[in-house]
C-alpha cells in the first residue's frame, strides 16, 4: 500500500487472479464499484508474486482458513506489526496512503499528479493529503 497509494478497502478486495505480475498490472476495485487497471512497480510485483507463491485463485490476502482477510483483522494486524517495528502510535493503513501521497506531492509537486495516482474524483479530496 505504501508503493501504491491504494486504499485498505482496495487491497482486501484483490484476488489472484487480479494480479498480471509480468505485466506490471493489478485490476483494483474503486469507491463507487469502480474497476480500473493500475500499473506497479517491478518491486511490487516482485513482492506480489513471492507472497501468493503459487496460488492461482482467491483472496491475496487472506485469515486462517483462507477467507477473505477483514478490514478490522487487517488494521489489528498492522498494529501488532508496526509496534514490535518500534512505530508510533499513529501508525495505520491510511497512512500508508498519505505517506504515499505526500512523497509524490514532494517529487512531483503537482497536485493533479497525486490526485491522479489517487484515483480521486474531485481535487478537494487530495487537498487533504498535500495541504
Amino acid at each position: 500500500m505504501l508503493n501504491t497509494g491504494i486504499r485498505l478497502s482496495t487491497a482486501l478486495a484483490l484476488d489472484v487472479q487480479d494480479l498480471d505480475l509480468q505485466g506490471g498490472v493489478i485490476a483494483i476495485w474503486m469507491k463507487g464499484d469502480r474497476r480500473e487497471r493500475m500499473a506497479i512497480e517491478p518491486t511490487v510485483a516482485a513482492e506480489l508474486g513471492a507472497f501468493i507463491g503459487k496460488r492461482q485463485l482467491g483472496p491475496v490476502f487472506c485469515a486462517r482458513g483462507g477467507t477473505r482477510l477483514g478490514a478490522r483483522q487487517a488494521q489489528r494486524r498492522f498494529r501488532e506489526l508496526a509496534a514490535e517495528a518500534g512505530i508510533g502510535a499513529g501508525a495505520s493503513p491510511h497512512a500508508l496512503r498519505h505517506t504515499y501521497a505526500t512523497r509524490l506531492y514532494a517529487t512531483s509537486k503537482d497536485i493533479l499528479v497525486v490526485k491522479l495516482a489517487l484515483r480521486h474524483r474531485s481535487i478537494e479530496s487530495t487537498v487533504i493529503y498535500v495541504g
